[in-house]
């Protein structure tokens, strides 16, 4: 929220701290039936790039080309930026080899496995990973997913 100050006659805009959060409202991170990335940078907070499987399809591709599957206009993006691959229900982002990778939970890295509540930042934008409702838990008797979790730093 904007707020003017009544002293200050040169119109400098006050901006309060809790304008500055970014946050989405909480039911907006319950899994649905399609993995998703939640946008939370303006100007396209709120939008989701949902991750609808159709055809055999398990892999996206987010840039700022027009061959990408997700177009986020950003300079600081390559054309093709960052690959997202469904492994057997397991995540993997990936940037592109040309690119200087990305962040998951603020840790600068090239490839990552994410999980549900994962924060991505790519370039300009922020976004969280919304993974999508189990079609069947198959208990296997192993704890823990197939990959654990990791991370390839960036360099």
């Amino acid at each position: 929220m904007a707020v003017r100050t009544d002293r200050d006659t040169s119109n400098i805009l006050v901006l309060e701290s809790n304008a500055l959060q970014r946050s989405c409202p909480s039911n907006a991170l319950q899994p649905d039936e399609y993995a998703r990335f939640l946008i939370l940078s303006a100007p396209l907070r709120g939008k989701e790039l949902v991750l609808k499987p159709g055809r055999g399809r398990t892999k996206w591709i987010l840039g700022s080309g027009h061959g990408a599957d997700f177009v986020l206009v950003d300079p600081t993006l390559q054309a093709t930026h960052l690959y997202i691959e469904n492994l057997s229900g397991e995540w993997l982002v990936t940037s592109h080899p040309d690119c200087w990778g990305f962040h998951v939970n603020n840790e600068p890295v090239e490839t990552a496995v994410i999980e549900h509540g994962d924060r991505l930042r790519v370039g300009r934008f922020e976004m969280i990973f919304v993974g999508s409702k189990p079609m069947a838990v198959l208990d296997d008797g192993k704890e823990g997913s197939r990959w654990r979790r990791w991370f390839r730093r960036a360099s």
